[in-house]
C-alpha cells in the first residue's frame, strides 16, 4: 500500500473471471465490471486494453453509473505495455508449465489457481507494471 499526493493509500489488484465455453461480450463483461465496482469501496482505475467489449455500451453504461471509476486505455497492439501480458507469462512459466489436463475443468482450476496467487502478491503485480514502463500515479 502507498500513499498518493492526497494521503490515500491506493492498492494494486488484479480482477478476472474465467468465462469457461465462451465468450466474453458487452453483457457479460458489463456484469464482470459492475461486480469488481460493487467489491470495491472508493476511486477504481481499469486499465484495458483496446478489445471491443472494453467499449461496449452496456459497459459505458455501467460506467456512467459508477462516477468513482476510470479508465485507462492502452494503446492499440501494444501488449508490451499490458501487465496482463506478463501475468500470463509468470503463469504459464509456472503453474501451466508442461500441463496438460485430462479435462477442459483441470485446466481451468489450473488457470485460476495461476491467477488467484499473483493477485495476492503485490510484489509480482507491481513488477508487471513496472516492467511494462507505465507510470500509474500512486502506485508506481
Amino acid at each position: 500500500r502507498r500513499q498518493d499526493q492526497s494521503g490515500e493509500g491506493r492498492r494494486l489488484r488484479v480482477a478476472f473471471r474465467l468465462l469457461p465455453g465462451a465468450n466474453a461480450d458487452g453483457q457479460r463483461f458489463a456484469e464482470f465490471v459492475r461486480s469488481v465496482l460493487r467489491a470495491t469501496r472508493g476511486p477504481v482505475t481499469f486499465v484495458w486494453d483496446r478489445l471491443n467489449v472494453h467499449r461496449a455500451p452496456e459497459v459505458r453504461k455501467v460506467l456512467a453509473r459508477f462516477p468513482r471509476a476510470s479508465v485507462s486505455l492502452l494503446p492499440a497492439y501494444a501488449p508490451e505495455l499490458n501487465p496482463v501480458e506478463g501475468i500470463w507469462c509468470n503463469g504459464k512459466a509456472r503453474e501451466l508449465r508442461g500441463y496438460c489436463g485430462d479435462a477442459e475443468e483441470d485446466v481451468e482450476d489450473r488457470v485460476d489457481r495461476s491467477l488467484r496467487r499473483q493477485s495476492r502478491q503485490r510484489h509480482i503485480l507491481l513488477g508487471h507494471v513496472r516492467q511494462t514502463g507505465l507510470r500509474l500515479p500512486g502506485l508506481t
